[in-house]
Parts: C-alpha cells; structure tokens; sequence
C-alpha cells in the first residue's frame, strides 16, 4: 500500500516537472510580430505598446522589464500623436495662442510630456506571452480618449497662460471639435483596413 502510493506522488512530481519545463509551442498571437500596428478589431480606440525581454533567471524580473517597455513603446505613441496634433492646430489657427507660446517648440514638448506621464499611470499591461525560449512578451494599452481628456484638462487649466484672452473660450472648444474629429477619420480608417482584411489576426 505505503509503495503504491510512493509511486503515485512520484508519478505526480515527475508529471509536474514536466509541465513546468514544456516549451510553449502554441502559435504566437499576431501582436508579438506585428508590434503596435494592425489592431482594427478596435476601431483605433487604443493606443498599444510593445515590451520584450530576454529570458532570465528571475521570471519576475524578465516579466518586469517586458511591462516597463512595453509602458515606454507606447509613450512614444502618445508623444507622436499628441505633439502632431498640437503642431496642426497652431498651425491652422495661431490668432488663438499666446505669440510667445506659438514659436515656441519648449511648449509643445512640456504638454506632450505632461500627457504621456500622466496617462501612462492609467494603461493597462493587456496581454503577455512567452516563447520556447523563455523570452517574454507584454503588450500594454491605453485608451486613446484617456490622452485627449488629459490633452483638453491642461489647455483649460492653464487656458491664461496657452491662448489669447479674448480668444481662450473659443480656442478650447475648437479644440475640443478637432479632437473629436481626428478620431472620426481614425476610426473610419481602421473600419477600412478591417474590410479589406488587411489587420491580421487582431490582439489575439
């Protein structure tokens, strides 16, 4: 009896190593070769970012670093998108801002700053995954709403200082409109691309 149940819990440790040391050998979803590019199941409502990281001999550890550059891969999104988006809209309608603030570049990378490290508190690590080799896979999101709000809450706070006084009221719903808009052409693109077939095989 005693022998029987020997072999029984040997059996079950010798299964568990097993389980433990089985490479992965699933397909990897379409997001670990594709990066940030070609999520259309979504209608571009998220920004995304990629981390990888070597094996370690600290899973943790190797999982950590994957997250943070994950976390970093997608603040460079945002810095693109937001620094894009203010260079147009001065651009298009400079009488709304302060002259000073207008020619300068200093503005522009304050708020993108500002934007990208406040919203990156609010991303989420969306999925991960680990090859044969132990390298590890995170891919963080972010809803693209979360950097507008942030974007529209430091023109008004700093409204006086950002535009012309007679102008502010006006700039800041104009602002407000265009945001709204850019997303509109955003989501129409990717609605597109989603018909045509062209975005993969999603976050999956």
């Amino acid at each position: 009896m005693h022998k029987v149940k020997a072999i029984t819990i040997f059996s079950g440790f010798l299964l568990l190593i097993s389980c433990a040391t089985t490479p992965t050998s699933e397909r990897p979803p379409s997001w670990v070769n594709k990066g940030t590019i070609g999520f259309p199941g979504d209608k571009g409502d998220y920004f995304y970012g990629r981390g990888i990281a070597m094996k370690s001999i600290n899973p943790v550890i190797a999982w950590d670093k994957a997250d943070h550059r994950a976390r970093v891969n997608l603040s460079k999104s945002i810095d693109v998108y937001v620094a894009s988006f203010l260079a147009d809209f001065m651009e298009e309608r400079p009488d709304y801002f302060n002259p000073a603030l207008a020619a300068s570049d200093e503005f522009t990378k304050s708020v993108t700053k500002e934007i990208s490290e406040t919203v990156l508190r609010g991303c989420e690590i969306y999925k991960r995954w680990k090859d044969e080799r132990g390298t590890c896979y995170s891919l963080a999101r972010m809803p693209k709403s979360m950097a507008n709000s942030a974007l529209m809450g430091i023109m008004e706070r700093d409204r006086n200082k950002i535009f012309s006084e007679i102008k502010a009221e006006e700039a800041l719903k104009k602002l407000d409109e265009e945001l709204k808009k850019r997303d509109i052409r955003e989501k129409a693109m990717w609605e597109k691309i989603n018909r045509m077939g062209k975005g993969g095989e999603g976050t999956n």
